[in-house]
């Protein structure tokens, strides 16, 4: 959602339009310097408000996301 300044929280990712500039551009990194079967978290980089984060659960290239889905 656009708003004045970052934040995650239970609603969603907030941000202005720089903010998500930068928010992709922290993804980007971390994917870039991540190997399958890590995970990364996003939180403080991008918004110290809204108490959560962005949880990336890397995986290797052809990964079946439905593989691990319990139903």
């Amino acid at each position: 959602m656009t708003g004045t300044h970052p934040k995650i929280d239970e609603r969603g990712i907030h941000g202005t339009v720089a903010d998500f500039a930068r928010l992709a551009e922290l993804v980007e990194r971390a994917l870039d310097s991540t190997l399958p079967g890590s995970m990364v978290l996003i939180r403080e980089q991008f918004a110290i408000e809204g108490g959560y984060g962005l949880l990336l659960d890397v995986r290797s290239e052809g990964f079946d996301p439905a593989s691990v889905d319990r139903q």
